[in-house]
């Protein structure tokens, strides 16, 4: 599952790609491994994917490679945060008008289809459909190495990969739980980035930053439902 806990974000983008890509400066919708569409009716959007990107274990991406993954992610013998959250009201079908084109049909009118593409990440088609996976293979920058639970997880720099190029060879994640020990950690030069530590740890300006996030705060409400809240 590519949007759950930490090491969701660590997959995302790095691993495993999508058909659009989320501005999270302003929400817009950018190309991913889909390079243009158009809406074809209030139920159906047409997608043209880029031509020549493959896979981590060589496989092609094509439309074929995407209906697999809109299948898988409505497999009933899997729960991932992507279906519960952003899929669970919607039925979401696909066909391919080739090899590279293909349409994706909602059951009902669903405006927020091209932003909605850009959660679900696509793996490939030898991946197990009945389970989830700790070996991911996408389309991304980075393959997918090793994963040691709890410790850290290593990507390696992919060589065929379609866009440009990565600067790092290499990325380790590494966990650490104490915050005092992710600062120490950069500081001496262990590590390059600690993303979360505590206000009290930030006591370096010249290295500490701070930086928006992904938190949503939520609002619940109660009782009586009064306009425009009705």
């Amino acid at each position: 599952d590519s949007m759950s806990g930490a090491v969701g974000p660590i997959l995302m983008k790095n691993v495993a790609e999508t058909l659009t890509i989320i501005n999270r400066e302003d929400s817009s919708i950018a190309p991913g491994l889909a390079q243009s569409w158009k809406q074809i009716d209030a139920h159906t959007w047409q997608f043209v994917l880029r031509k020549g990107v493959k896979f981590h274990d060589g496989t092609d991406f094509n439309a074929a490679a995407v209906l697999f993954n809109i299948n898988r992610l409505y497999d009933k013998r899997t729960a991932t945060t992507t279906k519960i959250k952003f899929f669970s009201n919607i039925k979401l079908e696909g066909k391919a008008v080739d090899s590279h084109t293909l349409e994706l049909k909602t059951d009902k009118p669903e405006p927020l289809l091209l932003t909605l593409m850009g959660t679900v990440g696509m793996c490939s088609p030898n991946t197990p459909t009945d389970k989830l996976t700790r070996i991911p293979i996408g389309t991304g920058p980075y393959k997918f190495v090793k994963w040691d639970a709890g410790t850290q997880i290593v990507l390696e720099r992919f060589a065929g990969y379609w866009g440009k190029p990565p600067q790092a060879k290499k990325a380790v994640y590494i966990w650490r739980t104490e915050s005092s020990v992710q600062a120490a950690m950069v500081l001496i030069g262990e590590a390059d980035l600690a993303p979360n530590i505590a206000r009290q740890d930030a006591n370096r300006p010249d290295m500490d930053h701070s930086y928006l996030n992904s938190e949503t705060t939520v609002l619940r409400i109660g009782g009586v439902w009064e306009p425009p809240l009705n």
